[in-house]
């Protein structure tokens, strides 16, 4: 049996609130988690972070840049996995953010969208 990893513990709760819907509350946890893990800390710990804190969304950051259908063919690809989502605050979220991306998609519109990580 395996010890218990604090470490690894908080981030998982911090997760959990974000995906009950707690969003800049789990970006704060996160990013304290970061700071106090530091650039000398657990290798396995610094992905882990890193990973949940990074925005991957590829579609909203092509839209972003004004790469319109690269944009929508990441949507595409998005949208026929949305049955994979739970049907909880964190698929609500994620389901309403690509609802806002396709819209400002197809109206050519650049800006930062409200359901974009901290804005």
């Amino acid at each position: 049996m395996t010890a218990p990893d604090p470490s690894m513990e908080a981030i998982t709760a911090a997760v959990v609130r974000g995906r009950g819907g707690d969003v800049a509350g789990a970006r704060s946890d996160l990013e304290a988690l970061w700071s106090e893990t530091g650039v000398g800390g657990d290798p396995f710990h610094r992905c882990t972070l890193a990973h949940y804190l990074a925005d991957l969304n590829l579609a909203d950051n092509l839209r972003r840049s004004g790469s319109f259908p690269a944009a929508a063919d990441h949507l595409d690809r998005a949208e026929e996995r949305l049955s994979a989502l739970p049907d909880d605050a964190y698929g609500d979220m994620i389901r309403s953010a690509l609802t806002e991306l396709r819209r400002a998609v197809a109206e050519l519109r650049t800006e930062r969208l409200s359901t974009a990580p901290d804005s």
